[in-house]
């Protein structure tokens, strides 16, 4: 008999630090953090080791609204209209096909992103500068026809 495990990628060390950090700033107890993480667990297992980066991220986000403050843009998604840039200057570059922009988004992040709904607020900002500065010199040269 098997038992099923969780599929789903444990929460980074950066939001670690992030949820200890607005703890610590929100004056929340050991007891109180362990409390919150087991209602972001889907386990409900109350240990902050236990939380995925889905429930690692509604718990922050929990503490984000509790402490009415603003974080660093490290742990904010890329916006609606970030996204609609970056296709608008992808097309523009000659990034076409979908495959062709993940391809240059791994590349630009060195490996540690493939594709645009994986970038953070900051990785979207600079790809899209680098994005108009492709599109500015004349876009990619069509590599199908070289």
């Amino acid at each position: 008999m098997t038992t099923a495990t969780s599929t789903a990628p444990p929460m980074t060390d950066a939001q670690r630090r992030l949820i200890f950090g607005l703890c610590r700033r929100l004056g929340i107890d050991d007891d109180a953090r362990r409390a919150m993480a087991a209602r972001h667990n889907r386990r409900r297992e109350a240990t902050l080791t236990a939380l995925d980066k889905r429930g690692a991220r509604a718990m922050i986000d929990e503490l984000i609204a509790k402490s009415n403050t603003r974080v660093r843009n490290i742990y904010r998604r890329l916006t609606h209209a970030q996204r609609h840039k970056i296709e608008a200057l992808a097309r523009e570059a000659g990034l076409r096909p979908e495959g062709r922009l993940n391809g240059f988004i791994g590349k630009f992040t060195c490996g540690r992103k493939r594709n645009v709904d994986e970038l953070g607020f900051s990785e979207a900002v600079a790809l899209i500068e680098a994005l108009k500065k492709i599109a500015a010199r004349g876009g990619l040269a069509d590599r199908e026809n070289v």
